[in-house]
């Protein structure tokens, strides 16, 4: 050998005696230790499995709710109002013209979008 490859080659012979015996120490652990061994296994199983059983759920969520959005369809805008309104009469008669010009409004910005088919508005109560 030359003067560069010796080094290299003791390196290897320590690099695969120090593996050898690593696995021998770890084989002989597991042979004293059988059930901690075992328990051990398990526990790994068990976490693997839940963690694809949780992405196979996930996906499946996602792929239920694109379903839904395909079937809603694309022409389709649903809006809903971003505070919770409790359901009762409208009997002030400037607020029902300003909710009949607010709702002719948005009907005619749907007409002028590609493709839509057309809107229904909600029906307001009138005491």
């Amino acid at each position: 050998m030359s003067g560069a490859a010796a080094p290299l080659a003791r390196w290897r012979e320590r690099a695969i005696a120090h593996a050898l015996f690593g696995m021998r120490t770890a084989l002989e652990a597991v042979r004293h230790n059988k059930l901690r061994a075992f328990l051990t296994s398990l526990g790994i199983m068990f976490g693997v499995a839940s963690v694809i059983a949780m992405l196979a759920i996930g996906k499946g969520a996602e792929q239920e709710v694109l379903e839904q959005m395909r079937l809603l369809g694309s022409n389709n805008i649903v809006i809903t109002p971003l505070v919770e309104q409790e359901e009762e009469a409208v009997t002030d008669e400037p607020t029902r013209q300003v909710v009949a010009r607010q709702l002719t409004a948005l009907v005619e910005w749907t007409r002028r979008l590609r493709g839509s088919g057309g809107v229904t508005p909600p029906v307001l109560k009138k005491n």
